[in-house]
Parts: C-alpha cells; sequence; structure tokens
C-alpha cells in the first residue's frame, strides 16, 4: 500500500456517521493514521478511509445494535413472566437456602451468573441471530417437564418437587435465551447459562449418596491419619474408640456445604484463569479428593486437641464454627495444582538452533544477512 493511501493529505468526515457517534462492528478495530485520517482494521488488515468505511457498515451497524435490543427486550419478557409463574416456587427456594446449609449458596447463582453475562457482554453478545426452532423446542421441554412435574408431585419430598420446578425454570430460561440471541451467543456464553443449573435442590437420592460417599471418605482419611499419627483405635464403621474418648462419623461431620462451595469455587477460577477444558476438568477432578482429606484432617485435628489438650474442643467453637479454617486449607492445596495447570497452557518459547562448529554467533551467515538487508537472493551458476 503507497503513501499517499496510507497517509492521506484530506480526512474523509462523514456528517451522519461517525466512528465517536456508533462503534464499530465486532472485529473491527478503529485507529487513527498519521495524516489525522481515521481507519478501521479487520482481522489484522488495514481499511483506510475509515470514515467512509464506516458510513457505508452504518446500516449493518444499526441493524446489529437494533437486534440486539430487541432480543433483550424479548428475553427480558421471557424471564420477567417466569419469575412470575414460578413465583411461590422461588419463595420456597429463598427459604430452603436459610434454613439448610447445604442450600446455602443457591441465592448467590443467579447473581455470579449475571456478573459472568455483564463482565463477557462483548464476546457473548458480538452476534445476535436468533434461532427460533431450536429455542421453541428447549422451551416447550421445559414446560413439558414441569407439567409431568406437576403430576408426580403428590409422592415427591418438597425437595424433589422444587428440584423439578426450578430445573423447569431454568430449562425454560435457556430455550428463551437461545430464542432470543441464537446459538452463536448460547455457545460464546455456556458456562454462565449452564452455572445457572447450580441452583438447583440436588435430588434426595442424589444428596444422600453425595453424603454417604462424603461421609465414608472421611472416615477412611481419619483411619489413615490416626495410623501416621501412632495413635491407637478400634474402628466399627464409622465409630472410632481412642483411649479416653469415642466418636462417630455422623453425617453431620459429611462437610457437605463447604464440599459444594469449594467445587462451585474450582469451576469458577478454572473458567476465569484456564483456557482449555481439559485443564478446566481436571482442577474439578483434582478439587474431588480434597473434599474428604479436608474433612479427615479436622476430624484428627479436633479428636487430638480433646485428648491432650482440652475435651472441650469436641463441643466447642473450633467444632461448630470452625469449618473455615479446614476450607482454607483445601483451598491452600487447591493452589499449586492451579498453577501447574495455568503452566502446562502456556506456549514454550522455541529455542534457537545451535549453531554449527566454527560459526560466529555473533555474525550471522552473508545468506541471512542479505534476506535481513532486502537483498535479493542470485541463483547459483550450476557447476
Amino acid at each position: 500500500m503507497d503513501r499517499e493511501r496510507l497517509c492521506p493529505k484530506r480526512a474523509y468526515r462523514s456528517e451522519a456517521v461517525t466512528p465517536n457517534d456508533t462503534p464499530p462492528l465486532p472485529g473491527f478495530k478503529s485507529v487513527v493514521g498519521l495524516g489525522g485520517s481515521e481507519y478501521l482494521l479487520k482481522d489484522g488488515r488495514l481499511m483506510p478511509d475509515g470514515d467512509r468505511t464506516q458510513r457505508e457498515m452504518a446500516p449493518l451497524i444499526s441493524g446489529e445494535f437494533s437486534r440486539r435490543g430487541m432480543a433483550s427486550v424479548c428475553f427480558g419478557l421471557l424471564v420477567s413472566l417466569t419469575l412470575t409463574a414460578f413465583g411461590p416456587h422461588l419463595t420456597s427456594l429463598i427459604r430452603f437456602s436459610f434454613q439448610h446449609e447445604h442450600y446455602s449458596h443457591i441465592i448467590l447463582i443467579p447473581l455470579v451468573s449475571a456478573s459472568l453475562f455483564l463482565l463477557e457482554r462483548r464476546r457473548i453478545f458480538a452476534h445476535v441471530e436468533p434461532a427460533r426452532r431450536v429455542g421453541l423446542s428447549v422451551l416447550f421441554a421445559g414446560g413439558v417437564l414441569y407439567w409431568l412435574g406437576q403430576g408426580h408431585s403428590a409422592s415427591a419430598s418438597q425437595n424433589d418437587q422444587l428440584s423439578t420446578a426450578i430445573f423447569s425454570m431454568v430449562v425454560i430460561w435457556t430455550g428463551g435465551f437461545v430464542l432470543c440471541y441464537g446459538l452463536y451467543a448460547f455457545r460464546a456464553g455456556l458456562f454462565p447459562v449452564l452455572f445457572l443449573f447450580l441452583m438447583v435442590p440436588i435430588p434426595d437420592f442424589l444428596l444422600d449418596r453425595a453424603i454417604f460417599w462424603l461421609q465414608t471418605g472421611s472416615a477412611e482419611v481419619s483411619d489413615v491419619l490416626f495410623q501416621l499419627a501412632g495413635v491407637p483405635i478400634l474402628r466399627t464403621e464409622f465409630i472410632f474408640s481412642l483411649p479416653g474418648v469415642t466418636i462417630e462419623v455422623a453425617k453431620e461431620c459429611s462437610g457437605i456445604r463447604s464440599s459444594l462451595v469449594l467445587v462451585i469455587m474450582s469451576l469458577m477460577v478454572g473458567h476465569i484463569f484456564l483456557r482449555s477444558a481439559w485443564t478446566r476438568v481436571a482442577l474439578v477432578l483434582a478439587a474431588l479428593p480434597l473434599l474428604v482429606v479436608k474433612n479427615g484432617i479436622r476430624i484428627v485435628t479436633l479428636t487430638l486437641l480433646s485428648m491432650y489438650v482440652d475435651p472441650g474442643f469436641l463441643t466447642g467453637s473450633l467444632h461448630h464454627q470452625g469449618g473455615i479454617l479446614f476450607f482454607l486449607l483445601a483451598v491452600a492445596l487447591l493452589a499449586p495444582i492451579l498453577w501447574l495447570l495455568r503452566r502446562s497452557e502456556t506456549p514454550r518459547k522455541a529455542a534457537w538452533p545451535a549453531a554449527p562448529t566454527g560459526m560466529n554467533r555473533r555474525f550471522p551467515p552473508r545468506a541471512a544477512r542479505g534476506r535481513r538487508s532486502g537483498e535479493r537472493m542470485r541463483p547459483e551458476a550450476h557447476r
């Protein structure tokens, strides 16, 4: 491209649309040339006469923003209707979040998801194209699921009824998002959308199995730690008989609340600090053993303190309110794993090839010097 086009003598100014009034489309970047003219960069290529290009693209820009605004209005109306229709279930959900410790995180899930949408809005809503067929299908599936759940609500517990209703509501939200914004926006905002499913209460059969797994794993880890500490024990399933004290690893000792928070935190940290899918999955999988490790350390610590320091540690504040200390211990154990996963994603710089023997490293060969200075290589004559 010649110098006149890179540095034009006069700048084209648009009276209808200027770059300050309407931002460029996604993928374009507005820059100012040496001559004071506006330019657009598209995929790393310079597009001269930026104001004129901006004027030609003004209908596309206005259409994109109007389509995005209409999609936001429609999605807002859909969310408002669902909040009204599911009002009694949402009231029960808020009450559950304050009454049950393993549901204390639910009230924060919509706020976190909305924050992620706000922070990543430029990437998620870069291209809005409604997908009516797919969106309506997901909406219909959410409505059918809610209807089936209400038909079998008489034989289900209150927790299961609430789980079915909230799950149906989130499915309807997902269908409305696809209907209004399209599949491209859904793929770009997949994590914030799926993150909303964490506000669904865990069904009873899954919750009981998770508590039993945490209870069993905590007992196994405690047994190993007692043996490493040299403390004589007599174990009968979840009951440990030690000199002067007998403890039981009950369901309340499973640490279900801190375990759920640790899993949610690993999901959030992986989404923010990691790029590839396998490293994010590896971080969550690495957090699962820490769920029982921190519980085992907590049980052994409280038991040893009650044996050798004060028996009141088993019923004191450290037992009932000291879970945050062992949660921070699990976070400290997870931090090096995150650091290793981030290093595995960092591309290594290619090393310079070793110079042949006898070659001066400071001065490259003549052929290389010719290429660097812009000289043309002359073909060697055939001998």
